[in-house]
């Protein structure tokens, strides 16, 4: 079975730099961590984050790419109707989001998969790479490349070491697994 689906340069540059524009940035706050987003602890992660609706246009290509790799992958799980919100990132000189899984349950129903969209051109920041433990071959991400990876999945973020990196993230609930 496959860990993660990815497509490069899925989206248009002009299309990832209006995303990160049309954000609401004057709503940008520190990310927290732990599955009720209780905990601000700068050891594990350092990035700003905004929120966008899961109907917005960065929500439906969440929810496509989402359904199209669980469906390509052969995962096939069962999965809720919508999405839930969309977090945009900004990680800045010195941001990072140290090795974690997506998987905590929400609503009872567990994360079963995860979308990261590369909002950024990697000519405009250094670091910032995103790792997928124990996947041997670097996943070399384009601006526009997406990947949707199984929740319970470990990754992270590698520090910036300058510039700016900026993505957009999403997970799909679905019911327990039997």
């Amino acid at each position: 079975m496959y860990t993660y689906w990815k497509w490069d340069k899925a989206i248009s540059k002009e299309y990832c730099e209006l995303i990160v524009k049309n954000a609401d940035w004057a709503q940008k706050k520190s990310a927290r961590i732990h599955f009720d987003n209780s905990i601000e602890d700068e050891s594990i992660r350092k990035t700003k984050i905004v929120w966008e609706h899961n109907l917005s246009v960065v929500g439906c290509i969440a929810d496509r790419y989402i359904r199209a790799a669980n469906v390509a992958a052969g995962w096939n799980y069962d999965l809720e109707k919508n999405l839930n919100k969309i977090q945009i990132g900004e990680y800045d000189s010195g941001g990072f989001y140290d090795w974690h899984s997506d998987g905590p349950i929400i609503h009872e129903m567990p994360r079963k998969l995860s979308f990261s969209l590369l909002l950024s051109d990697p000519k405009d920041f250094e670091g910032g790479v995103f790792e997928l433990k124990n996947i041997k071959e670097p996943l070399i991400m384009e601006q526009g490349s997406v990947i949707v990876f199984i929740s319970s999945y470990p990754h992270r973020v590698t520090p910036v070491t300058s510039g700016s990196r900026y993505s957009a993230v999403a997970w799909m609930h679905g019911p327990n697994f039997k």
